[in-house]
């Protein structure tokens, strides 16, 4: 059900064009959905994350190839659905994942 991820950091481009590093924390698929759990500053004592959909990918020039199109959740069931699932993997570290709403 879920992969792991070595630390892997992405830059991630918002409608702006403004760029933020995050590092991947883990990720999961879900009713053939795919997730990630990403927060930007994995060292912090108390890590803020940020739950993230693929929404698919948009074709770039022939160099860059194409981009994974990451959104956050606005349905706030499916927010509540998938953060469970994220819970349930960290449950072992004693790490908990709140939704505010």
């Amino acid at each position: 059900m879920s992969e792991e991820y070595e630390e892997e950091s992405l830059v991630f481009v918002n409608d702006e064009g403004e760029e933020t590093e995050f590092t991947i924390l883990r990720s999961l698929e879900h009713e053939g959905k795919e997730y990630i759990l990403v927060t930007e500053n994995p060292d912090a004592e108390d890590v803020e994350v940020q739950i993230l959909r693929l929404d698919g990918e948009e074709e770039t020039d022939a160099e860059e190839g194409s981009l994974q199109v990451f959104n956050t959740i606005e349905d706030l069931e499916e927010l509540k659905a998938v953060s469970a699932l994220f819970s349930e993997l960290f449950e072992d570290d004693n790490i908990d994942i709140i939704v505010e709403e």
